[in-house]
Formats: structure tokens, C-alpha cells, sequence
């Protein structure tokens, strides 16, 4: 079985990398920059920037095409530039597989359902109407994908951490400081909440989704969410540090108590995340 993986060097494509080959899939990695796996048996790496070139180049003898490559908000680029370059880069993607005939696991998120939404939100959730940038572009190629006849597994991601030297979010930061005896300032109370899955936990589900033959939307996401206060304080304890934890009462962190619900996916798969935060962060930091 010959596996494309679109985004091979980020944090979610180098883990499902590793999760093929270790179940003996030849890989192919797309890169825009070279990733950690060049010297793995079984596993080949091309550099194509997907804005600016095609994939006309690519072998179409594969069985599979995972596509987690994505231009993030990182406050560098306009909504406009964000959804017309992703645009670019999905279309491309889709346009191969539909030519080819190959089949696709597409990675969305799960961070536009419509704010009113409290507890548990499934896949039958309304998203929101107001959306823009990189969250239109998900939406978009999601409703691009259900009109097509390419046969597709889209995943609905929450936030995915493993490796925290490819990352720049609030897990790094806190790690950064926390790691460095530093105080932590949280808004409120730290209650905002925010649903972290372990990138292992990713890449075992989207193998499963590939040997199972599934196609539909899938919430990916672990089971609950975390405060802000306790992922400092799982770090915190981690370390063993002495960082202090600042509350700023005059801001207020936005507030999403909200669960996404993966029945849909415990039900087709078998498959339940295994990590909880603290037991990814031990695998994960130093």
C-alpha cells in the first residue's frame, strides 16, 4: 500500500507518517521544508510549495492521500490571503484525487461550530455563518468534498499537540516559562477551556479510518476539555517548578465550555483517544 501524506513535516503529518510505517506502508511525505523521517526505511520525500507549483509531478499510483497541510492564522497574513491561499492548496489536493481516482482524508477543525452551542457538540451542529480566512476555506473545501465524487474522510480537529519545538501556542508558552521557574499570568480564573488531542491519538484514528473504509464528517477531538489553570498546573507539575500563577481579574479570556462529541467516530472505528493532557505532556516534553 503506497500512502501520500500532504504536510509530512508538520506536527499531525509527521506523526501519520510514523503511524503507516510502522504498520509497513510505503510513504511518500509532501513537504515545503524537510522533515525528521528522511532516513526511515519505506518513506520518500518531496518539497513542492503548493501555492506556487502543482502536483503534476507526483506519481498517481497511491492508495491513499492525507492532506493535513494548511496556512494557519499567525497574524502575517489577511482572512482574504488565508482563505485564497488555502483554497489554492486544497483545490490542487482534491483536483489529484479526483483525476486519479485516489481515495482522501482531509483535515478540518473544529473550532467553527456556532458559538451557542454548550456541552456536547456533534457533527450535526450548525457552523457558524460569519466565518472568514482560514476558517472559510475549511467550510469551503468541506462542502467541495461532500459534492464530489471523491471518496473522503474529513476530520474535524480540535487543537493537536506532541511535538512543542513545531509549535507556537499557549501549550509552549506556558512550557517555556513554567520550564524556566517564570510567573503565568491567566485571565480570570483561568477558566477559559480548550480541547487538546495528542497527536498519536490522531494518527491512530486516521489509520483506522483508512483499514475501515470510512467516508463522512468526524468530529477528532479528545474526550473533554482542560482550563487554562489545570494545563499550567500539569506542567507545572511536570517540572516540579516554583512559577507562580498571576490572575488578571481586568481580562477576561473567551469562554467556550463546550465538549465535542466522538461518538460518530467511537462507533465506526472502534477507537477511543488514550491519552489524557497529562499523559501526552510527559511523552511530550523534556
Amino acid at each position: 500500500m503506497n500512502i501520500l501524506v500532504i504536510g509530512a513535516s508538520g506536527l499531525v503529518g509527521n506523526s501519520i507518517c510514523k503511524e503507516f510505517l510502522d504498520n509497513n506502508f510505503t510513504v511518500t511525505g509532501l513537504v515545503n521544508k524537510s522533515s525528521a523521517l528522511f532516513n526511515q526505511i519505506n518513506y520518500n520525500e518531496i518539497s513542492i510549495n503548493l501555492i506556487s507549483e502543482s502536483l503534476s509531478i507526483i506519481s498517481n499510483k497511491f492508495d491513499l492521500v492525507i492532506h493535513c497541510a494548511a496556512i494557519i492564522p499567525n497574524g502575517n497574513l489577511t482572512d482574504e490571503e488565508l482563505f485564497v491561499n488555502n483554497q489554492s492548496i486544497d483545490l490542487k489536493v482534491f483536483l489529484f484525487c479526483e483525476i486519479h481516482n485516489i481515495r482522501l482524508i482531509y483535515f478540518s477543525t473544529a473550532f467553527f461550530y456556532n458559538e451557542e452551542y454548550t456541552g456536547s457538540i456533534d457533527e450535526g451542529c450548525s457552523v457558524r455563518k460569519d466565518l472568514s480566512g482560514y476558517y472559510l476555506s475549511k467550510k469551503t473545501s468541506e462542502n467541495y468534498l461532500i459534492n464530489s465524487n471523491i471518496a473522503s474522510t474529513i476530520f474535524r480537529l480540535s487543537s493537536p499537540y506532541g511535538d512543542l519545538g513545531k509549535q507556537e501556542n499557549v501549550m509552549k508558552f506556558f512550557e517555556t516559562r513554567i520550564k524556566n521557574n517564570l510567573p503565568i499570568t491567566l485571565y480570570g480564573k483561568g477558566e477559559r477551556c480548550q480541547n487538546f488531542i495528542y497527536v498519536e491519538d490522531i494518527s491512530k484514528a486516521c489509520y483506522l479510518a483508512f483499514i475501515k473504509n470510512i467516508t463522512g464528517i468526524y468530529n477528532l477531538s479528545y474526550k473533554k476539555s482542560y482550563s487554562m489553570y489545570e494545563l499550567a498546573l500539569i506542567i507545572k507539575k511536570h517540572y516540579g517548578s516554583t512559577s507562580e500563577f498571576v490572575y488578571d481579574s481586568k481580562k477576561n479570556d473567551f469562554q467556550m465550555n463546550v465538549n465535542f462529541n466522538n461518538l460518530k467516530l467511537k462507533n465506526a472505528l472502534n477507537w477511543e483517544p488514550q491519552y489524557d493532557l497529562h499523559q501526552g505532556i510527559c511523552k511530550t516534553l523534556n
